[in-house]
């Protein structure tokens, strides 16, 4: 692994709570039981223990499985560690981004990498992948890659990427040759 790095992690949904802690017993790693968004309070988050690797955060209710996730800013916690950058961040979080991205604005400025879930149809709430790069742009930030395409079974249209990010001042956007 990574000797010297630290580990932060966000996690809203309590079905995995206990097992983070034992994580979270390791040197370096930080947990913290909550979503991660622009502001402190709370979020509704879809928690359906038939889907626990599933959930999504938002400002309205859910019809099932709605359960009330505190929520905290990245900046707050990373400044209540007393962690320095550089920083990689890795969002999964089916829309939130907007908030998480808002929350972080700190450590935004000492990230060099971000790793983030993306999605290629429109949901209400939820950012495209479009958007999203949209929005990293104006923050200093390029797509560098993509991981792990998903097409949607019923009729192939791309469902969901991870796309990596790092500074537009990065020497390699000054490369402008394909080989």
């Amino acid at each position: 692994m990574l000797p010297e790095a630290s580990f932060l992690l966000f996690e809203a949904n309590p079905v995995h709570h206990r097992r983070l802690n034992r994580y979270a017993a390791r040197a370096g790693v930080h947990v913290e039981h909550s979503a991660a968004s622009d502001r402190v309070g709370e979020v509704n988050f879809l928690a359906d223990p038939g889907n626990p690797l599933g959930g999504a955060a938002s400002s309205v209710g859910f019809d099932r499985h709605n359960i009330k996730a505190p929520t905290k800013q990245i900046d707050e916690a990373v400044r209540e560690r007393n962690l320095v950058g550089p920083f990689f961040l890795k969002l999964d979080t089916q829309g939130h981004e907007r908030e998480i991205l808002a929350g972080a604005k700190q450590v935004l400025e000492e990230t060099s990498l971000l790793f983030i879930e993306a999605y290629g149809v429109d949901d209400p709430g939820r950012m495209a992948f479009d958007e999203l790069c949209a929005l990293l742009r104006e923050r200093g930030f390029r797509t560098a890659g993509i991981a792990d395409p998903v097409n949607r079974p019923s009729d192939g249209i791309l469902w969901q990427m991870d796309l990596a990010f790092i500074r537009d001042s990065h020497p390699a956007f000054l490369d402008t040759n394909y080989h």
